[in-house]
């Protein structure tokens, strides 16, 4: 990482509290940006704001199998051995430098303000009865 100047990542979601759901290994890449000062940057477009506040992460994942990265040919003796693949990880916002959106550059402390002026009080009920 001595050699990079930025880390720019997309996302499935953004949260309300700032954070995201980014594919599965973007919580490691951006937590080595901040163990070398490097500043992270979202690209994300508007709709992909979410009101849902990350409770459980787990619950927000898809789950693959192992498969679908490693055959399970390769292992000798696996046994009674179970092992999951998350399709998603949850980044806090405290990772986040920037999210650039169609409307604009934004800090992760300042998304809630856009929610408030995108979203009704409606849409987040709706949200919170598909839960």
């Amino acid at each position: 990482m001595s050699r990079v100047d930025k880390v720019i990542i997309s996302t499935a979601a953004v949260m309300a509290n700032g954070g995201l759901i980014a594919h599965s290994g973007a919580y490691q890449l951006v937590m080595a940006a901040q163990e070398h000062s490097i500043p992270v940057i979202v690209v994300s477009a508007m709709y992909k704001l979410t009101p849902m506040y990350p409770f459980d992460s787990m619950k927000l994942n898809e789950l693959y199998s192992p498969q679908t990265i490693m055959g399970m040919e390769e292992g000798d003796n696996m046994g009674n051995l179970s092992a999951v693949v998350p399709a998603y990880d949850y980044v806090p916002p405290e990772y986040i430098s920037l999210y650039i959106t169609n409307q604009g550059g934004f800090s992760p402390n300042y998304i809630y303000r856009q929610f408030s002026e995108n979203y009704t009080k409606e849409d987040k009920l709706e949200d919170e009865e598909d839960m």
